[in-house]
């Protein structure tokens, strides 16, 4: 048969000695549709013959598939060795599909390993950072508590240079903070004054005045619902916002419940309005007016620390109409101590309106300050009827009439004891300082 390629004359499926064509193994015409790729192989090949077919990697495409057409190029030669670690590929790379790049063995990078030091890279640079930070941190502070150590030796060397120049006092309890503490108070107070406050521009007359305020007070009258009352006016002469209060008042050497009140500001001027209740007059049995002393208070209204205390003494004549509750010509005394007299009324009254029963204690105090009493635990016959029992402020030198009471659900409507005790505390007003306690039976 001839050569398809030159015509030369060859045997069926041998390679054309002019060509290198391989002929086909039988004389068939092969189809236009079905071309024929031959393999050459350079002469560096050793052991391998021009006039032999290849074998191995790519032979021709047989059958009814068309040609590879589109990126990827027939393979042309014999692929170099692979050169690294990585194994040869083998066997026959399948054929491409769609859009894909072709396959680089040798170019695709390796994959991670298990041994990869990326992760100790990492996290030596975070440790790295945390020891820098540390150091700076620790030099901050170091450099801190150096200045600090200073400030502290300089306070301790001012405390050990304050001369004391009593030569008793190492045997007197002698507070020196305390008393700078009260020296800076007292200095902050006078500083604190308004010196232009002036009193000549209050109306009305003026029933007490020191450093601190100046007030004004009308007489005292009985109005038309059985009060005792008086207007005035009240100056700041301090920088400092102040209440203004009674702390007690007492009438005719009675202490009494009364009203007075008022908040103003630094170096400000307030309407001020004094009282006395009716029904506050009837449980103190006063039924005429002739002295009024009003025992006045005032402090920060923002610290409450004590301002100022001082007094105003009235002279009046004034009838109250009121009923004392209560028999004063029934007390007896029942204590008495350096501080305190007490005395006890020997009536038991009924209030059905309130379901209870009351009777009354007076206590006269010996104290030139204002001072308070408390009662608590009231026992009848042993029995304790209730923890809670009556307060009273008591002006300076001055008796104050305070009540005690229990409930019919706790004896009864109609009670017969034979004792009642209870406890009693008697303070100062302003420190709350004891001076007795004791418990009273009668």
């Amino acid at each position: 048969m001839k050569c398809t390629q030159c015509g030369n004359e060859v045997n069926p499926g041998a390679i054309c000695s002019v060509c290198g064509k391989a002929a086909p193994l039988d004389d068939t015409p092969t189809m236009a549709s079905e071309p024929m790729i031959s393999v050459q192989v350079p002469d560096t090949n050793a052991g391998v013959s021009m006039n032999q077919p290849v074998q191995g990697i790519q032979t021709s495409y047989q059958g009814t598939q068309a040609p590879y057409q589109g990126v990827q190029n027939p393979y042309q030669g014999v692929q170099p060795p692979y050169q690294g670690s990585q194994a040869p590929y083998q066997g026959v790379q399948p054929p491409y599909q769609g859009g894909q790049t072709p396959y680089q063995q040798a170019t695709n990078p390796p994959e991670p390993t298990k041994n990869s030091k990326a992760p100790f890279i990492v996290a030596g640079i975070i440790l790295g950072v945390a020891v820098i930070a540390i150091i700076i941190l620790l030099v901050l502070i170091l450099g801190g508590g150096d200045d600090k150590d200073n400030d502290k030796d300089n306070e301790d060397t001012e405390v050990t240079t304050v001369e004391v120049k009593t030569e008793d006092a190492a045997d007197e309890d002698i507070d020196i903070t305390e008393e700078a503490a009260s020296e800076d108070a007292e200095e902050a107070t006078e500083s604190s004054l308004d010196d232009g406050a002036d009193a000549s521009d209050l109306d009305g007359t003026i029933v007490y005045e020191d450093d601190y305020v100046a007030i004004t007070l009308s007489d005292p009258e009985l109005d038309d619902y059985g009060e005792v009352c008086a207007t005035g006016q009240v100056m700041n002469k301090s920088s400092r916002d102040m209440y203004v209060t009674t702390a007690a008042c007492s009438v005719d050497g009675v202490s009494v419940e009364a009203y007075m009140y008022a908040d103003v500001a630094a170096g400000a001027t307030e309407d001020i309005y004094f009282s006395l209740y009716d029904d506050d007059m009837a449980e103190s049995a006063i039924t005429h007016i002739g002295s009024l002393d009003i025992y006045l208070y005032g402090y920060d209204n923002e610290t409450y620390d004590d301002i100022f205390t001082g007094t105003i003494s009235l002279s009046c004549d004034i009838d109250t109409g009121v009923e004392p509750l209560f028999d004063t010509s029934t007390f007896t005394t029942i204590y008495e101590d350096d501080y305190m007299v007490i005395k006890a009324s020997d009536e038991i009254l009924h209030d059905s309106d309130y379901g209870a029963y009351y009777s009354y204690l007076y206590i006269e105090s010996k104290v030139d300050d204002v001072t308070s009493v408390m009662m608590t635990d009231t026992y009848i016959d042993g029995e304790l009827i209730s923890e809670h029992g009556g307060w009273e402020d008591i002006a300076p030198m001055s008796g104050a009439y305070a009540d005690i009471y229990w409930y019919e659900d706790d004896l009864g409507e109609n009670p017969a004891f034979d004792s009642i005790s209870m406890a009693v505390d008697f303070f100062n007003y302003f420190s709350w300082d004891d001076y007795s306690e004791t418990t009273i039976e009668y």
